[in-house]
């Protein structure tokens, strides 16, 4: 058993010294030392000098390869093209408006922008005209406003024909419709109720169109006023 530097015991001749116990070197440097001298440490702004108020990085050699692409210089104050500046006063627009307006003169409102434009509208044959959409429309207006007053005068002479029917006249068809209604409904339910022939599905549509229209006339009499036409 040896020891080392440090006066710790060690299991291996080498160890300690940068090895392993199979004699293989072991990482780094030797146990208790350190590659790293503390006395030289970096220190703030090393490789720095104070230039103009500020810190300016010195380089020492710069190497040259063929990927090395150098970027062109910024270009300078003289480089720039600054156009002449134009004077906007050069030109007075309202003075150029108002002598133009002046020398062109008055027009004749009557003439129009274009003059050939306004003999053309004015030459041409459907000049003066009413348009065939117009007439077309006027004349369903005038269909429609004769069929609205036919029938208005259809319904006043069928109202001034008919006469109010009377109280007892008016009962006495309820009770005839009732006592039909009742006939055809016994007659109604004394069909087979499973309809399997042409004559059998005939009589009872017939009943049941008869007994609508039984029902119907029913409910028809029973308004408050009833008129019925008298010729």
């Amino acid at each position: 058993m040896g020891r080392d530097d440090d006066g710790r015991a060690t299991t291996g001749p080498d160890h300690g010294r940068g090895r392993t116990r199979d004699g293989r070197r072991s990482f780094g440097p030797r146990r208790g030392r350190s590659a790293a001298d503390p006395r030289r440490f970096l220190r703030s702004g090393r490789g720095m000098t104070a230039s103009g108020g500020g810190k300016e990085m010195h380089v020492g050699v710069v190497f040259a390869s063929a990927r090395a692409v150098m970027k062109p210089p910024v270009p300078g104050e003289a480089d720039f093209w600054n156009p002449p500046t134009r004077d906007a006063r050069a030109r007075d627009y309202v003075d150029e408006n108002a002598r133009e307006v002046i020398e062109r003169g008055k027009r004749d409102a009557n003439a129009g922008d274009c003059d050939d434009a306004s003999e053309t509208m004015t030459t041409h044959d459907e000049f003066g005209r009413v348009p065939a959409y117009l007439i077309e429309i006027n004349r369903e207006r005038a269909e429609e406003a004769r069929r609205e007053r036919e029938t208005r005068a259809k319904n006043i002479a069928e109202r001034r024909a008919a006469g109010r029917l009377r109280e007892d006249e008016r009962q006495t068809l309820i009770d005839r419709l009732r006592t039909e209604h009742a006939k055809l409904s016994a007659s109604y339910q004394k069909l087979p109720f499973v309809v399997d022939t042409p004559n059998r599905r005939a009589r009872k549509e017939a009943h049941e169109l008869k007994l609508a229209l039984i029902e119907r006339d029913i409910e028809t009499l029973n308004a408050r006023t009833v008129f019925v036409d008298a010729s």
